[in-house]
């Protein structure tokens, strides 16, 4: 049987991780940030909000970036082996 790959919440990846890069990257804006999740529509009011502070191509980064050690992870946990796939190396 084969395990089909996670996506993003499958991997835990949704506010924390949000919240990870506001912490790191906009450091006292984590009370508006958290506000905006308390309704429908939080990520396109996130990314309106970040790219109005030109940081919507650092959050895609950080997002690929951890999207990528999640699945690393998960491949590991699977028994997967990608060591023969280029892209995914190790870093």
């Amino acid at each position: 049987m084969r395990t089909a790959i996670p996506d993003k919440r499958d991997l835990d990846l949704g506010v924390v991780l949000v919240m990870d890069f506001v912490n790191q990257v906009m450091p006292g804006e984590e009370g508006r940030v958290r506000a905006m999740f308390s309704r429908p529509g939080a990520y396109a009011r996130l990314k309106g909000f970040l790219e109005q502070a030109g940081q919507l191509e650092a959050w895609y980064a950080f997002e690929n970036r951890a999207m990528r050690r999640a699945i690393l992870e998960w491949c590991e946990e699977e028994g997967i082996l990608l060591k023969d796939i280029p892209d995914f190396e190790s870093d």
